[in-house]
């Protein structure tokens, strides 16, 4: 799973693999990159929490730097199914949007961006 934040504040998650139904039985967690430094990276969390009001909800920490240093996406069983089913889902959360894809099924401007968080993937992960 990776993510990142546009400068609109608009968040893209992307899953990857077998991680849409590995997240039906737990947690997953993918790698979040800082837009401004991706070498910054953080860590991302996704589970199904059918607890919370909203449909998804998306909490975050950040260091002294104002870097997001982890976050975490909770979706209801609901929204986690359109996903299964159609491979994305957009939600309007307060003030942006977020997107949760499936790698598999990427429009043009979708496979760009995968493909440079790949790229930062191979560059600052271990």
């Amino acid at each position: 799973m990776l993510g990142y934040t546009q400068p609109d504040n608009d968040v893209y998650i992307f899953f990857e693999n077998y991680e849409i139904k590995k997240l039906e039985r737990e947690k997953i967690q993918g790698t979040y990159f800082n837009l401004k430094n991706p070498a910054k990276i953080g860590l991302l969390e996704a589970s199904i929490n059918n607890e919370i009001y909203d449909r998804i909800k998306t909490s975050i920490n950040k260091n002294e730097e104002e870097f997001i240093t982890n976050l975490l996406l909770e979706m209801r069983t609901i929204e986690y199914k359109i996903i299964q089913e159609k491979g994305l889902l957009k939600l309007h959360e307060g003030f942006r949007h977020v997107y949760l894809i499936n790698s598999n099924n990427l429009d043009f401007s979708d496979k760009i961006n995968y493909r440079q968080l790949k790229y930062w993937e191979s560059q600052f992960t271990i």
